[in-house]
């Protein structure tokens, strides 16, 4: 791994410029309005003093390598890149709080079209023989690659709420990646490290102070570098496709299910409301508290709710490690999809029986 030693210099700048873009944040966050956001009476705002959605500023510290490295390998240079512009698109929706949701959708396809096709990032053999022989390159790409990490970007989007969780997900999610390519794939390797240092303080300060948030163009940055960090380790033959989809379960499931959930009500799937299930537990958790006398602050409560989520995905990420067949990943994917929904629901009657005790 003498990669590791070469490219250790590119990870600590980036990890020490993280820390001083969110240090400079903290320092002027409270001088600019536009730095802030107040309070809210919404279900889905769980924050009880003003807070700061630019965190995800400190993202742009993965640039570090533009800076001190001249031979990365092309397209680590142009995932970085596209994922500095995603995180632009998401940026500005969180210092004007004005842009639609449908507008910043169509950007961001518009985008990852223009990085899947026109780069050519994707190299895919899906082994699928009516696929090759119609040399239906456009389908696979399509579905695959641009839908994939529209997913990735959007589940992340929605899993954003809990201090610490978005963040967190994230982190066990290239840490995954970082493990299975440790000895094989030195691309997805610096990849997955370098995504870690970078958004690792943000995490830390995100989690313990609950007053500095990913945001819309964190969230985005994230989603669209573990969607690309799992779609080349396919490519490079690391781990299987339904492998990938395992790990990023979690974000793309909340997604699916999600819209899923809005249109069966008869509601737009743009439309943001307060059933996602990190909601309904941390509802179900501050009721708890509440009803047994234990005061403990609404900051507090949140990251609880987080930390309880991430570990319960660690633990399963743990027991999927110790699969090493491509046959199991699709029967793990579907039971990882059932195991969500049967939660969701649990978690959705204990919230309602103990929201009538309480009346």
């Amino acid at each position: 791994m003498s990669f590791l030693s070469e490219y250790s210099y590119i990870f600590y700048f980036t990890f020490l410029i993280s820390v001083i873009f969110l240090i400079l944040l903290n320092l002027v966050k409270n001088k600019f309005i536009f730095l802030q956001e107040a309070p809210s009476k919404s279900r889905r705002k769980i924050h009880s003093t003003n807070v700061s959605r630019l965190g995800g500023i400190s993202f742009i510290s993965i640039a570090t390598i533009f800076l001190f490295d001249t031979n990365t390998s092309y397209i680590l240079d142009i995932i970085i890149f596209f994922s500095l512009i995603v995180f632009v698109i998401g940026l500005i929706e969180d210092i004007t709080g004005k842009i639609y949701y449908q507008i910043r959708l169509s950007f961001l396809i518009i985008v990852i079209f223009a990085f899947v096709f026109y780069f050519d990032f994707i190299q895919i053999n899906l082994n699928i023989d009516f696929i090759n022989v119609l040399n239906l390159k456009f389908f696979y790409i399509l579905t695959f690659s641009s839908l994939g990490l529209l997913f990735s970007i959007n589940g992340f989007n929605f899993i954003d709420g809990l201090n610490g969780l978005t963040i967190g997900t994230a982190l066990i999610i290239f840490s995954n990646f970082l493990y299975y390519s440790i000895y094989s794939d030195e691309l997805t390797f610096i990849l997955s490290l370098l995504c870690i240092m970078t958004v690792l303080p943000l995490f830390i300060i995100n989690f313990l102070s609950g007053k500095i948030y990913t945001g819309d163009g964190g969230s985005y940055f994230l989603g669209f570098m573990a969607g690309c960090i799992g779609i080349l380790a396919f490519n490079n033959g690391t781990i299987y496709m339904f492998q990938v989809a395992c790990i990023l379960f979690y974000p793309t499931t909340e997604l699916i299910f999600t819209v899923f959930r809005r249109l069966v009500s008869k509601k737009s799937p743009f439309k943001p409301d307060h059933l996602h299930l990190h909601i309904i537990l941390y509802e179900i958790i501050s009721l708890k508290l509440k009803k047994n006398s234990i005061n403990i602050s609404k900051s507090k409560t949140n990251s609880l709710t987080g930390l309880l989520i991430i570990i319960t995905l660690a633990l399963l990420y743990i027991l999927l490690s110790f699969f090493e067949y491509s046959d199991y990943y699709l029967i793990i994917y579907i039971c990882l999809n059932i195991l969500y929904l049967y939660i969701y629901y649990k978690l959705k009657n204990i919230l309602n029986q103990i929201s009538i005790m309480s009346v």
